[in-house]
């Protein structure tokens, strides 16, 4: 007697998908275990691309006020630029957390804390002894990156592709908050409202990260506290990241724009 393989669940489209993400995170991660919409979630993070990039080529120069990188004409090659530097910060992200949810799941939760804020906290030391008190040079700064980039390999190099497609794919998808936030958004910078854009701000970063915890807690049957210092440090990691290419000469302005483009 033959047996019939049951065929595997099919993949959401890319609006059910991020409605999913919207409307019931852990739902969302949920449906993405065993990496089966990772081709809708790769759609959702394009538009999540299209937004921004619009967002950023509509904004008006100079808006908001006091802004690091004032950009006194952004065309649209430039505000591409600003969304092409987005992957590879997308590309650490998912990487920083995938190291940093190994990192949390065992030991004693304090223990993990401690040594995970001193490690996060290394990276930002590193970069104020390099641009603030000019200790070093661009040597000494990419060496102390290495070396705290390098703790990652060990919790991240036996990592097989049934832990990565689950991650990747809600870690892209949970970008549906961000094609949300991206018409507020530019409705504010047009009218130059900036307590609505930023009020749309703390409500997009709050909503990412709370979304973010339930989802990867999900995904990797983690305690909520575990979940939120993965995800918490995910962004400091990512932020070093970002400026220690930015003062290495590795990355132009663009890739600093891309990070604080919301």
């Amino acid at each position: 007697m033959t047996k019939t393989r049951s065929k595997p669940a099919p993949s959401d489209s890319a609006l059910r998908l991020g409605w999913r993400v919207l409307a019931s995170p852990t739902e969302a991660a949920r449906s993405c275990l065993g990496g089966r919409n990772l081709a809708p979630s790769l759609w959702i993070y394009a538009a999540c691309l299209a937004a921004f990039g619009a967002y950023n080529w509509l904004k008006p120069p100079g808006f908001p006020a006091g802004q690091s990188f004032p950009v006194e004409d952004p065309g649209l090659g430039h505000s591409l630029q600003v969304a092409l530097w987005n992957i590879p910060l997308e590309a650490g992200w998912i990487v920083f957390l995938m190291g940093l949810a190994r990192f949390f799941e065992s030991g004693t939760l304090i223990v993990r804390m401690v040594l995970g804020v001193a490690w996060a906290a290394a990276s930002i030391v590193l970069l104020v002894l390099y641009a603030e008190l000019h200790k070093f040079g661009k040597g000494g700064l990419l060496a102390g990156a290495l070396a705290w980039l390098g703790l990652f390999y060990p919790l991240t190099r036996r990592v097989g592709a049934s832990e990565w497609l689950p991650l990747a794919s809600f870690m892209l998808a949970i970008n549906a908050i961000a094609v949300v936030l991206a018409a507020p958004l530019t409705v504010a910078a047009l009218a130059r409202a900036e307590d609505a854009h930023k009020a749309a701000q703390v409500i997009g970063g709050l909503w990412l990260l709370g979304a973010s915890t339930l989802g990867l807690r999900e995904l990797r049957g983690m305690r909520l506290s575990r979940a939120f210092m993965a995800i918490f440090l995910t962004m400091v990691f990512q932020v070093t990241l970002s400026f220690t290419l930015y003062f290495a000469g590795l990355a132009p302005r663009e890739i600093l724009m891309a990070l604080f483009s919301a």
